[in-house]
């Protein structure tokens, strides 16, 4: 139902905030939709953490998770992020595009991003613990510090990726590693 909620929402662009009586001004309408949308992406979060099942939300296109998330983060002054980077976990988001995305610090703690295009993506800090990016396009991505234990790597383009730091356990730090020393 949370997932249905979500396509309706991003079906029509937005929540129906002309619906509110009375009327919020337009600052305080930008505020409450972003702060609904953000809500509504914890709670989807929190069931799927609790059922570890993936959250399987129609995007429609592939750019469309990458413009929710520069919906829900304001340009940052800091290391901190809004709640919903820390709710992107167990979300199939197979074949979005996210180039040049800042997911600093993020939590996609077992998501799916099979074929997704992250190119040049700031993933510093980010927990990538258990996510499957099978022939996801990383090249020249930023996976600083990030943990990767138990990530799924197999075809996946890491050319030129900053693994510096990185947690490395588990099924692919064979393949990762070797792909680091042919680059």
């Amino acid at each position: 139902m949370l997932c249905r909620l979500i396509e309706v929402m991003i079906q029509n662009t937005g929540l129906p905030m002309e619906k509110i009586d009375p009327r919020p001004s337009f600052a305080e309408e930008i505020a409450q939709s972003r702060n609904a949308r953000e809500s509504l992406l914890a709670v989807l979060n929190a069931c799927a953490r609790t059922t570890k099942k993936v959250s399987e939300i129609n995007w429609h296109s592939p750019e469309i998770f990458g413009s929710w998330v520069a919906s829900l983060q304001p340009q940052r002054v800091g290391g901190q992020n809004t709640l919903g980077f820390r709710c992107f976990s167990w979300l199939n988001l197979d074949k979005q595009v996210l180039l040049l995305r800042d997911f600093y610090g993020a939590n996609f703690q077992n998501s799916r991003m099979r074929g997704t295009q992250l190119s040049i993506a700031i993933l510093f800090g980010a927990n990538l613990e258990g996510a499957n990016f099978r022939r996801a396009n990383l090249t020249r991505a930023n996976l600083t510090d990030t943990d990767l234990r138990e990530a799924d790597f197999r075809e996946a383009d890491l050319t030129g990726a900053d693994l510096k730091g990185t947690v490395l356990e588990g099924k692919n730090i064979a393949e990762i590693t070797k792909r680091e020393e042919e680059s």
